[in-house]
């Protein structure tokens, strides 16, 4: 049994290599920064702005490259929340909101 094991490993590492030198996988880090916003116009109301809140964004991406030409596929999850913001005051709830996105990615050279 236990020389099984590593004729097992050996095997599977020789099968797994030239498959590494193909394939990319990445982990990506953002923060997610939204620009405008609605306007309370009537100004009716103590908190006259509401968009979402921003906030990181973590990313997976997985891609391959033949000679001259790529394809990728990244998935990341963000929570941004929803921001309420006033005369002199922000209000950000993160219990709100959740951002899902998938991306496809093609390359040339």
């Amino acid at each position: 049994m236990r020389i099984l094991l590593p004729i097992l490993a050996l095997f599977f590492g020789r099968a797994v290599t030239p498959l590494a030198g193909q394939w990319q996988v990445g982990l990506e880090f953002a923060t997610n920064a939204y620009h405008g916003s609605t306007r309370d116009t009537s100004n009716t109301h103590v908190a006259s702005e509401g968009r979402p809140g921003g906030g990181l964004a973590v990313g997976l991406l997985i891609g391959r490259h033949w000679q001259r030409v790529g394809a990728a596929l990244r998935v990341s999850l963000a929570n941004p929340g929803f921001t309420v913001a006033g005369q002199d005051i922000n209000v950000t709830d993160k219990t709100t909101g959740r951002l899902l996105e998938f991306a496809s990615l093609f390359s040339t050279r």
